[in-house]
């Protein structure tokens, strides 16, 4: 099923909504969320509808950006929202399970972004080394700035740690290497996890259907035996180096790349348990928020373990 007539929105509805992914992408953290309007319009409208208007947006975004804003980046950001929108919307219109839809659609940004890196180096005739250094180099009065802020700080460990980095242009550039590979698929993976939340709640959020609801990321349950995967990264990330130097980069990387997929797990369990202790409104955005800034590892954790303890058996509806 390709889309939804029974949502019958209007012109109008649509046009506020591509302006809404358009204003979003030219926010620095909004722009994580500008594709979920898009995916939206296309999982009402269908593919067909939905990629044009998608189409005509970016080309308006093009000429906002060369002739108003005089800054192409606007652009660049949309034009990938509207990517990854399509992402989104397929794995919604057809039905693709979303543990599968994530992973899948998450790889294909990971080797989108690569890609990008990669001939944007070749373009400029830089290694990555020399282009992290160029880049250290630029913001150097930034980086200025946040030293003298940190000398405010006083003498605290963490104050000292961080001024000796950032005195060390080498070993920043050797530590924002080591860490890439880690954000750029932790991003990827949560991206099109939190347009897909967005997307599947629309039903509750504006009385919109399109097939499918929230109850469907909230129930993720991962393969008992992936557990194998996070045994073999975490002796890697432990002992690797014993074989070959690169081995523990390769172990924590996996690590983080499973704990993604565990926390997605974690968080569903843990929205059962507030739908459990029915609790509602303000304070229970406020503890979502709360908990997933400050306590991922846990729910990653809670995730990993619910293979152990099939924690929502304790969450049954109260009568």
């Amino acid at each position: 099923m390709n889309q939804y007539p029974s949502a019958n929105i209007s012109n109008s509805k649509i046009i506020i909504l591509g302006l809404t992914s358009i204003i979003m992408s030219l926010s620095l953290f909004m722009s994580a969320f500008a594709p979920f309007p898009l995916s939206l319009i296309t999982s009402l409208k269908g593919r067909k509808s939905g990629y044009a208007i998608g189409g005509v947006l970016v080309l308006v975004t093009f000429v906002l950006s060369v002739v108003v804003l005089k800054n192409i980046l606007g652009f660049a950001i949309f034009a990938l929202a509207f990517l990854i929108s399509i992402l989104v919307s397929e794995i919604n219109l057809n039905r693709v399970k979303p543990v599968k839809g994530i992973f899948f659609s998450g790889l294909a940004l990971i080797f989108l972004f690569a890609g990008i890196g990669y001939s944007s180096l070749k373009s400029k005739n830089q290694t990555l080394d020399q282009f992290i250094l160029s880049e250290i180099e630029k913001n150097k009065d930034v980086f200025e700035v946040q030293k003298k802020e940190l000398e405010k700080a006083g003498s605290s460990k963490q104050a000292f740690e961080a001024l000796s980095i950032l005195n060390q242009p080498e070993v920043l550039k050797d530590m924002i290497i080591r860490q890439m590979p880690s954000y750029l698929i932790i991003s990827s993976f949560v991206i099109i996890w939190l347009n897909l939340m967005l997307l599947f709640r629309s039903k509750r959020l504006f009385r919109i259907d399109i097939g499918a609801t929230s109850f469907d990321l909230i129930n993720i349950k991962l393969p008992d035996n992936l557990i194998w995967g996070v045994i073999v990264a975490l002796v890697m990330a432990l002992v690797g180096e014993k074989v070959d130097a690169s081995l523990p980069l390769v172990g924590e990387t996996l690590l983080k790349a499973f704990g993604v997929f565990y926390f997605f797990q974690g968080f569903g369990i843990y929205i059962q348990f507030l739908d459990y202790t029915r609790i509602r409104g303000f304070f229970r955005t406020f503890l979502v928020v709360f908990t997933t800034l400050t306590a991922s590892y846990l729910l990653a954790g809670i995730g990993l373990f619910d293979m152990f303890f099939n924690f929502r058996k304790y969450f049954k509806n109260k009568e």
